[in-house]
């Protein structure tokens, strides 16, 4: 882009959401130290059982509700 159109490279990093570029960045460093510790083992798990399943369907009915809630 910047080599086709001539345009100032100042110009174009102006425009870039540096906030959302960071936080980004960061989810992703998060989401590969999870996998790699292995923190959602233990989740994972509870869900393979049937308490766990229940439990978690209940999470995602009241999530559910409340995101209704909101935009009701």
């Amino acid at each position: 882009m910047l080599i086709t159109r001539r345009l100032k490279p100042d110009r174009i990093l102006r425009e870039v959401d540096w906030n959302l570029l960071v936080m980004f960045s960061g989810l992703f460093i998060l989401t590969k130290a999870t996998e790699q510790l292995n923190l959602l083992e233990p989740l994972t798990k509870a869900i393979g059982s049937s308490a766990g399943l229940i439990a978690s369907q209940q999470c995602s009915l009241i999530s559910f509700q409340m995101c209704l809630r909101c935009c009701c």
